[in-house]
C-alpha cells in the first residue's frame, strides 16, 4: 500500500516535516520502502524477513539479559523480576477479558523491560531500530493457533517460561 503523506499531514493537522521524519525512521527499521519519485509504501515482509528479524532480536535480548545479571544489583534484580511477573499477570488478566491489542501492549513492554534491565544505551537504541519493530507485528503469533484465547494463553505461558528461566540464574539465588 501508498503511504499518503499529505493526506496523513490533513488527517493529523500537522505540516509534512513530521510526517516525513517519521516515513524515514520507519523506513530505516525497514517497515517502509521510499521510492524515489514514486512515493512510500508499506514494506511487504516474508517468512525470510520474519526468521531474520526474530533471530535479530533473540540475539540483542539474549545479550540484555547477560548485561542485566552483570549489572543490576540484587535488589534491582528482583525488582526486574518482579515487575516482568506483573506483566505476565496483566496478559492473564487480558487474556480473560480477550483482549488481545493489551496483550501485544504487554508483550512489547515485556520485551522492552528486558532490554532496558541491560542498562546498555546502545543496545536499547539498537533494539529500537531492529527489534521492536517486529513486536508490533509479532511474527511469532503464525506460531500460535489462531483463536485469540489460545494466542493469549501461549503469550503468557511462554512470558512464565522466561521468567522463570531467568529468577533461576544461579547468580541471583
Amino acid at each position: 500500500d501508498k503511504v499518503p503523506e499529505q493526506e496523513l499531514a490533513s488527517q493529523l493537522g500537522i505540516s509534512r516535516t513530521p510526517v516525513r521524519e517519521a516515513i524515514r525512521m520507519l523506513e530505516q527499521q525497514g517497515l517502509l520502502r521510499v521510492e524515489s519519485k514514486k512515493g512510500t509504501y508499506v514494506s511487504a515482509v516474508d517468512k525470510m524477513d520474519e526468521q531474520n528479524a526474530l533471530s535479530v532480536r533473540t540475539a540483542l535480548e539474549e545479550l540484555a539479559i547477560n548485561e542485566a545479571i552483570e549489572r543490576l544489583s540484587p535488589d534491582q534484580w528482583k525488582s526486574f523480576c518482579e515487575s516482568l511477573e506483573k506483566i505476565i499477570k496483566d496478559m492473564e488478566s487480558s487474556m480473560k477479558s480477550k483482549d488481545s491489542i493489551r496483550i501485544i501492549e504487554l508483550d512489547i513492554e515485556f520485551h522492552t523491560l528486558i532490554v532496558s534491565a541491560s542498562l546498555n544505551p546502545y543496545l536499547v537504541r539498537t533494539w529500537h531500530l531492529v527489534g521492536f519493530p517486529y513486536l508490533i507485528w509479532k511474527p511469532e503469533m503464525n506460531t500460535y493457533k489462531a483463536h485469540p484465547e489460545n494466542i493469549s494463553k501461549n503469550a503468557a505461558e511462554k512470558h512464565m517460561e522466561l521468567l522463570k528461566a531467568y529468577s533461576m540464574d544461579p547468580m541471583r539465588g
